[in-house]
């Protein structure tokens, strides 16, 4: 029997093991070069206004990091772990770059599935408490009262 995960909670362990070696900030700049390629290139010192991306870098969104982690310890346990106890070969830099790269868009769409499913949630949340919010308090409380079978 195989225990299957959901992504995010591989993530959030990848993200407290990574912790124990490297503050959050460095884990987070570590996702921004996965995310953003461009950004790793050097820029010449001192750069010029051209080189300079337009585009504000921004904090990553929240859990984001949790899929994006997730998915990549996915990736590499899929592909490089038959099993726990033998390994079938050791990576190499362009395998875990490919790796890592890999697991970019299906954790952007595991991720925004995760908020349409919460956004759907409340505002269905939204719509029971507008209904309710027009009711009497007795009215509530027989709702709320449970009725004998």
């Amino acid at each position: 029997m195989t225990i299957v995960f959901p992504v995010y909670i591989l993530g959030d362990g990848a993200i407290e093991a990574l912790g124990k070696y490297a503050p959050k900030c460095t884990i987070i700049q570590f996702l921004v070069h996965i995310l953003r390629p461009e950004l790793t290139t050097p820029w010449p010192w001192p750069p010029h206004p051209h080189d300079i991306s337009k585009e504000p870098v921004g904090p990553i969104p929240w859990m984001l990091e949790n899929f994006l982690l997730g998915h990549i310890l996915r990736n590499l346990r899929e592909n490089y772990l038959a099993n726990i106890a033998q390994p079938t070969s050791i990576p190499t830099h362009d395998e875990i770059d490919a790796s890592f790269r890999g697991a970019v868009a299906p954790a952007m769409k595991d991720f925004v599935a995760f908020y349409s499913e919460l956004a759907v949630q409340a505002q269905t949340m939204a719509e029971r408490f507008k209904k309710r919010s027009n009711e009497s308090n007795y009215e509530k409380k027989e709702k709320d009262r449970p009725t004998s079978a």
